[in-house]
């Protein structure tokens, strides 16, 4: 697995094409990604559920720890970022699968 949604996507747009190619294909598609760029493509994402394609939309959330997130996932929206409201409530209203997979929290021994 890798993330198609790491920071250089913004630069170079490669996703919208892959998924349009995905989407002629009729392959079904799913997501992971800790980045709310993913909500660029959602109009494809639409269509291709329209077209009953099926859709998941999954966004990794691993720590909520702001230092913990600094030292592992540099580069990275932060957990907040991840979690923002607009990026779930945008998924639930449009009737998009959203699924959140948070990490577990791991007590100091």
């Amino acid at each position: 697995n890798t993330d198609p949604y790491q920071w250089v996507e913004s630069r170079y747009r490669m996703m919208p094409e892959i998924l349009e190619a995905l989407e002629a294909a009729e392959t079904p598609v799913s997501v992971l990604t800790k980045s709310p760029l993913v909500m660029r493509d959602v109009e494809i994402f639409e269509r291709m559920a329209a077209g009953g394609l099926p859709v998941s939309v999954n966004l990794s959330v691993p720590t909520l720890d702001e230092e913990a997130w600094r030292a592992t996932e540099p580069h990275t929206p932060s957990p907040a970022g991840r979690l923002g409201a607009e990026y779930v409530k945008y998924l639930v209203i449009r009737g998009r699968e959203a699924v959140i997979n948070l990490g577990r929290r791991r007590e100091p021994a």
